[in-house]
């Protein structure tokens, strides 16, 4: 199983680079990838809902979950490995890294 790990500069990047800074946090979600993003790893994806937008980062990308993460039938075929934080979560992480 494949390991993602970032450090302080790298989570503190994320925060900043955030496409969807004025939405509640709690449905902001990052995808933390193991290799950088590629248009066809976010091509396809089933389940896409009229109020959600994906934003690709480096090797993250970005997903504003409309009605919120436990509602979402969004998928990512192409994605083989990746873990998913809310933005309020990534700023914790980050804030911790710095201390």
């Amino acid at each position: 199983m494949p390991v993602m790990l970032r450090d302080a500069a790298e989570m503190r990047r994320i925060v900043a680079r955030n496409p969807f800074a004025g939405r509640p946090g709690n449905r902001v979600g990052v995808h933390f990838l193991d290799r950088p993003v590629t248009e066809a790893m976010l091509a396809e994806c089933p389940g896409k809902a009229g109020d959600e937008e994906i934003s690709p980062g480096e090797c993250e990308f970005y997903v504003h979950y409309g009605r919120g993460m436990g509602r979402t039938k969004l998928r990512f075929p192409a994605v083989r490995a990746c873990t998913v934080r809310n933005m309020n979560t990534v700023e914790t992480l980050a804030d911790m890294l710095e201390s």
